[in-house]
């Protein structure tokens, strides 16, 4: 009942994406915030994962070899396995950001199937020490939900719409 309420008091952060970037942002927000990840495919791994059945959704091949030793390839907290060459295999990078998964119970925090289709501004307060704070109001098909933060961790390899008034290109 205390863990039950203690999440309840926790402020939401919401992570845009899966992939490399937003399970190791979700591992590291989990500490402080109550965390969802949205994902708008099926799956983990953002550009490592490779499908059979669409293999130009994305610019991964199936007997690709990552060309960075594999101690560049790894988070902190987690080593490769020992038997793993210095040169990972896609298949390997995909099991290791499962086991990532596993081992920081980031499962549980993913909405696979939302894709994300709006972010804003949802309401400006002044909190206890009157600092003007916001919270973000996120879009999916499925609906909306807010959140005290967003982390957008899509990657390369997708186009983002950024409204004319706020480019500053």
């Amino acid at each position: 009942r205390i863990q039950i309420l203690f999440e309840e008091a926790m402020k939401k952060a919401c992570v845009i994406g899966a992939g490399v970037s937003g399970i190791v942002t979700a591992r590291h927000l989990q500490e402080s915030f109550n965390v969802t990840i949205l994902e708008a495919t099926t799956h983990i791994g953002g550009v490592w994962m490779y499908d059979e059945k669409e293999p130009s959704s994305s610019p991964m091949y199936r007997n690709l070899k990552s060309n960075l030793p594999k101690y560049l390839m790894q988070y902190r907290d987690l080593d490769h396995p020992a038997d793993a060459g210095t040169f990972l295999t896609r298949q390997q990078v995909m099991d290791y950001l499962s086991t990532y998964c596993d081992k920081f119970d980031i499962w549980t925090k993913i909405r696979f199937g939302r894709r994300v289709l709006n972010v804003k501004p949802d309401l400006e307060q002044h909190d206890e020490n009157d600092i003007l704070s916001t919270k973000w109001l996120v879009t999916t098909e499925k609906g909306g939900e807010v959140y005290d933060v967003v982390a957008v961790c899509t990657g390369n390899y997708n186009t983002p719409y950024i409204p004319q008034e706020y480019d500053t290109t």
